[in-house]
C-alpha cells in the first residue's frame, strides 16, 4: 500500500513505519564503514516518520531531494499534503550546515510546466524574470557539484587520507526508469 511517508503504527517498533525499518542497514551506511563519502540527490522515500529515517541516519553525509512519493517538479509542492491552507513545499537540503527546506532552491509564485520563463511583479511593480528551474535539473546540477566538490578537496588533499565518494542519484522524471550510481572512479547504471 503506497501510504504517506509519515505514517506510522506506534505499536510495532520494529517496522511500524512506512519506508524502510530503522533497524535494516543501507548501502551508505555499509559504504560509509568503507571509508566513502556518501551523498545522495532526488527522491528519498524510504521513510520520514522518525529520526531514525532520515538521510543523516542512514548514513548519507548530505542529501537534496523531496520526501514524499511524490512532488510537483516546478513548484515543489506535495498536492496532499497542506499546511493550513497551502501545500507543502516538498525540496529538502541535509549537508554539514544545513538540515531543512532548501528555500533558496524555490522558483518564482508564477512559474510552472506552462508558464517556463516567468517575469514576476504585479500592478506598479518592477518586472524582473523569476527562477524557473525544473526539479530534475536542479538535482543534476547538485549532483555536479558534489563530484566537483570532492575533486578539489582531493586536489587540495583537503581529508584526512584520500576518501572514496559514492554518489547516489534515484530518478525521480517518470520517463526513466534507471538508477545511477557514481563515485570519482567509475560509473555504472542499472535498472
Amino acid at each position: 500500500q503506497n501510504v504517506v511517508p509519515e505514517c506510522s503504527n506506534p505499536k510495532d517498533t520494529v517496522a511500524g513505519y512506512q519506508g524502510m525499518p530503522p533497524n535494516m542497514t543501507g548501502i551508505a551506511s555499509v559504504l560509509k564503514r568503507g571509508g566513502y563519502s556518501t551523498h545522495m540527490v532526488g527522491k528519498w522515500d524510504v521513510g520520514m516518520a522518525t529520526q531514525d529515517h532520515h538521510p543523516k541516519a542512514r548514513g548519507y553525509d548530505s542529501w537534496l531531494g523531496y520526501w514524499h512519493h511524490s512532488n510537483d517538479y516546478w513548484t515543489h509542492e506535495e498536492g496532499k499534503c497542506k499546511l493550513g491552507t497551502e501545500p507543502m513545499r516538498d525540496l529538502w537540503r541535509y549537508n554539514a550546515t544545513h538540515d531543512g527546506p532548501a528555500f533558496d532552491l524555490a522558483n518564482g509564485k508564477h512559474c510552472s510546466q506552462n508558464n517556463q520563463s516567468p517575469k514576476g511583479g504585479g500592478e506598479g511593480e518592477d518586472i524582473e524574470e523569476e527562477r524557473c528551474v525544473y526539479e530534475e535539473q536542479v538535482f543534476r546540477d547538485e549532483a555536479i557539484n558534489i563530484v566537483r566538490r570532492h575533486a578539489r578537496q582531493q586536489r587540495r588533499g583537503e581529508a584526512e587520507r584520500p576518501r572514496k565518494e559514492r554518489f547516489m542519484a534515484p530518478k525521480s522524471d517518470i520517463n526513466a526508469d534507471t538508477t545511477t550510481t557514481t563515485s570519482s572512479s567509475s560509473s555504472s547504471s542499472s535498472s
